[in-house]
């Protein structure tokens, strides 16, 4: 696991920690910390399905902290370890109402089918 730090648009500063499965970022100084104590504003995982070279993506980032490029790079950062990894696909479940992930999905180049039943979006990456 390595860990780096950089500045942050928001007050403080962020520090990433990174493995091969994980982004987690976390903000040092937090305007809504009184405490000043560091805490995560974005994660960004890849789970590998059971006996596929497919994987599930997910990214989860503070309201504070959105639309600021972090997801976007959370997802470039985790499809390559895909590569790395051989993976063939990679797939993320969005809500259809997310308009922010859904432009994420389609600037990195993944199809976008519409499950209505259950109001998402499947985003598929073929690798």
């Amino acid at each position: 696991m390595s860990t780096t730090t950089k500045p942050a648009s928001q007050p403080g500063k962020i520090k990433q920690t990174h493995d091969r499965a994980h982004d987690v970022l976390r903000s040092e100084g937090h305007p809504e910390d009184a405490s000043g104590a560091p805490q995560i504003i974005a994660v960004g995982r890849m789970s590998k399905l059971h006996r596929r070279d497919e994987a599930e993506l997910a990214v989860l980032i503070h309201d504070g902290f959105q639309h600021l490029g972090l997801g976007t790079e959370l997802y470039r950062r985790l499809i390559a370890v895909a590569r790395d990894e051989k993976l063939r696909r990679l797939r993320s479940t969005v809500l259809s109402e997310n308009h922010a992930m859904l432009a994420i999905c389609q600037k990195l180049g993944f199809r976008l089918h519409a499950h209505m039943e259950d109001r998402t979006i499947r985003a598929e990456l073929d690798l």
